[in-house]
């Protein structure tokens, strides 16, 4: 499979998920599974980069998490 790339602040190449079924660490459930949605991820806070500007590991990248929502 082809992995996903998009580009980032600067123009700089991120690597995504390598497809949308594929999970980030801190997914809860695969994209689109009910009831989920997409979130800002907490530990780089949407930017899919760490401190040091790499790819952050919680989000691989994407500066998303797909997250529960909902509930009873």
């Amino acid at each position: 499979m082809q992995s996903q790339s998009r580009q980032g602040a600067g123009g700089a190449a991120i690597s995504g998920r390598e497809t949308p079924d594929t999970l980030a660490p801190a997914d809860q459930a695969k994209a689109g599974t009910p009831p989920t949605g997409e979130a800002l991820c907490r530990a780089c806070g949407g930017s899919g980069r760490d401190p040091e500007r790499r790819p952050c590991e919680n989000c691989g990248g994407t500066g998303k998490v797909t997250i529960g929502i909902g509930g009873a």
